[in-house]
């Protein structure tokens, strides 16, 4: 478990999803998401566009470009197109005061102790993740820890974090908390060491695992508050930190006219 102190995107990258069941996203979280439905005399299609980039500023500028490929395509098509906007996100703003507070009591909780028949099945887990997988993800992990994980299925112990000023995969709206107020998160150990994101070994591994990851980030995030609560000074060096790093007020991403995408999301 470690606290999180990179901002979770990647760059520039933008991901399609066909309309007719010919592709689909795995995606949980997007900073911009774009459908367009294009008409020609009876017929109809539509695409989804997801746009992710570093910060908000890229993504704004590669949504531009996708919105007017589109509407060239159409008019060397001779057909029309409609754009919809459905949602979007900003990048994380990590607070490092609170991700100092959430350390603390890292520590203070100490680490999520696993039964043997858990680690028995992290590991039958964790011998159908490619070899190669499991040690890039330890690639950037210090080498004092590192050498403690080598060999373990799952590591419940804490980790100090190490990815400061990094960009990495993911995008979550948590981000637009983090514009607003001061924001930290921390990981847990949910999976075995290696799972990748979006596989059955994750869905395997949240149900009991994760119990025991919510329950320690629980705690952990508890305390926190009670240390924020009851010190307002360290509360004043949070927003003093968050005033010096943000770039003006938060604006929303998505435009004024845009609607709850019921239609979306209702099953």
């Amino acid at each position: 478990m470690k606290p999180y102190h990179s901002k979770p995107f990647r760059s520039g990258p933008r991901h399609t999803v066909y309309d007719r069941g010919i592709n689909t996203a795995n995606l949980f979280y997007q900073l911009s998401v774009i459908r367009y439905y294009g008409t020609h005399s009876q017929s109809e299609a539509s695409v989804w566009y997801f746009v992710r980039a570093p910060d908000r500023d890229e993504v704004d500028r590669i949504t531009e470009w996708v919105t007017d490929i589109a509407d060239a395509a159409a008019q060397m098509t001779q057909t029309s197109v409609e754009h919809r906007y459905i949602t979007g996100c900003h990048d994380f703003l990590p607070s490092e005061t609170i991700s100092d507070v959430l350390w603390e009591n890292m520590q203070e909780v100490g680490g999520i102790e696993f039964t043997e028949g858990q680690e028995a099945f992290a590991r039958e887990i964790q011998e159908t993740v490619d070899p190669d997988r499991i040690e890039a993800s330890l690639e950037k992990v210090p080498e004092g820890t590192r050498a403690r994980m080598e060999g373990e299925a799952i590591y419940g112990e804490p980790i100090e974090g190490y990815d400061a000023g990094e960009v990495s995969g993911g995008s979550t709206d948590v981000g637009d908390v983090s514009h607003i107020v001061p924001t930290a998160q921390l990981r847990a150990a949910t999976w075995p060491i290696g799972t990748p994101g979006h596989s059955w070994q994750a869905v395997a591994a949240n149900h009991e695992f994760g119990i025991e990851g919510a329950l320690y980030a629980a705690k952990v995030q508890a305390g926190a508050a009670v240390d924020l609560l009851s010190d307002p000074d360290l509360v004043e060096r949070a927003r003093t930190e968050f005033e010096e790093e943000r770039e003006g007020e938060y604006e929303t991403p998505l435009p004024a006219e845009v609607e709850p995408p019921f239609d979306v999301t209702a099953p």
